[in-house]
C-alpha cells in the first residue's frame, strides 16, 4: 500500500449505512487499514486500485473494495456517485456456498441500503443525484 503526501483541497463526507461501520470495526486491523485508506482515497477524488464494480450494478452506481487477508475475502460495499458524499452501504467477509458468486442474501442487503442511501442524500443535499438517476426516478 502507497501512502501519498499529497493532501486534497477537500474531501467528500463518508456516511456510513445502518450497521456498515460496526462491520467494519469487527474485520482484522489489517482489512480496516487498507479499507480506511480505500474510502480516504475515494473521498480526494482518486481510484483506489482494488475497487471494482459490485455484482448486479447498473452503470457503476455500486462498486466494491476487496481485500483479502489470510485465507479470507473481504467487501467494503459503497456508493460514490453522489456529487457531496460517498455512502458505505455494507461490509463483510465473503462467504459463498457456491463457490466465487456473492451470496443473494447480501446482495439484497446492499440493495437496499442503497436505495435508503439515496433517500438520505436527497435529504440532506437536495435533489443533487447523477443524470442517470434522475431519469429512473419517476414524477
Amino acid at each position: 500500500m502507497r501512502i501519498s503526501s499529497r493532501k486534497p483541497a477537500s474531501v467528500k463526507p463518508l456516511r456510513f449505512m445502518q450497521a456498515a461501520h460496526d462491520d467494519l470495526m469487527e474485520m482484522p486491523v489489517a482489512v480496516r487499514q487498507d479499507f480506511g485508506y480505500g474510502l480516504y482515497q475515494l473521498q480526494a477524488g482518486e481510484t483506489p486500485n482494488n475497487v471494482s464494480p459490485f455484482e448486479g450494478s447498473t452503470g457503476n452506481s455500486i462498486l466494491k473494495l476487496i481485500e483479502r487477508h489470510d485465507t479470507d475475502t473481504y467487501r467494503c460495499v459503497f456508493t460514490a456517485k453522489f456529487g457531496k458524499a460517498i455512502y458505505v452501504l455494507h461490509v463483510f467477509k465473503k462467504k459463498s456456498p457456491s463457490g466465487i458468486a456473492t451470496p443473494q442474501n447480501e446482495i439484497e442487503v446492499v440493495k437496499a441500503r442503497y436505495r435508503r442511501a439515496q433517500e438520505l442524500y436527497a435529504e440532506e443535499f437536495g435533489d443533487d443525484s447523477p443524470p442517470s438517476e434522475k431519469r429512473r426516478k419517476k414524477p
